[in-house]
């Protein structure tokens, strides 16, 4: 569950403590569920600059690698945040 007005997570009711930065790319993903963004997008929706490709990928893969383990119950085998080819990401609606 997802609580924007207080920058607040919970998942089976215990408080996941989450950067802002990983709060801010799960938000934008879940603006658009089952929705592929490449990492260019979330860097500059989330960032709010620019950043070539390659350092766009690095920074997404990092930051979603945080928090696909805070967020998933099994991160190696993730059900909602899900990586697509070419450095995109989507959150599963499911």
């Amino acid at each position: 569950k997802v609580n924007k007005a207080s920058r607040q997570v919970t998942r089976a009711g215990e408080m996941i403590n989450l950067t802002p930065t990983e709060f801010d790319i799960l938000t934008t993903l879940m603006t658009q569920p089952d929705t592929a963004i490449d990492s260019i997008t979330l860097v500059k929706i989330v960032r709010g600059y620019e950043a070539t490709e390659a350092d766009a990928r690095a920074i997404a893969r990092v930051h979603v690698h945080r928090l696909r383990h805070k967020l998933e119950f099994d991160p190696a085998k993730p059900q909602y945040l899900i990586t697509v080819a070419g450095g995109r990401y989507l959150l599963r609606s499911h």
